[in-house]
């Protein structure tokens, strides 16, 4: 029970940081994801806050075991506008260059962050 507790509380911190980058995005229009943002708070609290690193270790874990079912819907929606990707292929193109080695990146430093 209690490591379901610990879970469900890890999860909740990860989703309240999701929701701060929601809130910050809309309160002051900055021109980024909303995750992204959530994802900025999240690697700096987890610099400043050990004891709150613990916490959400297990949920980390277990989201980043689902990581395949967060990357799958957005290649569906892909195939779906087939046409409208290809009309903006440089954008698109350059757009994934870039973030995919961010993504990669952030996630290497929370996971090798929740490690220690």
């Amino acid at each position: 029970m209690k490591r379901a507790i610990e879970l469900v509380g890890g999860l909740t911190v990860l989703a309240l940081f999701a929701l701060a980058g929601d809130v910050l995005v809309m309160v002051t229009g900055i021109p980024l994801p909303p995750a992204i943002i959530g994802m900025a708070l999240f690697a700096g609290v987890m610099a400043l806050a050990p004891k709150l690193r613990a916490r959400v270790a297990r949920a980390s874990i277990l989201m980043t075991g689902l990581l395949g079912a967060f990357i799958v819907p957005p290649f569906v929606g892909v195939m779906l506008f087939a046409d409208e990707v290809q009309a903006h292929l440089v954008p698109v193109a350059v757009i994934l260059l870039v973030t995919t080695p961010l993504t990669g990146l952030v996630t290497a430093l929370s996971y090798r962050m929740l490690r220690r």
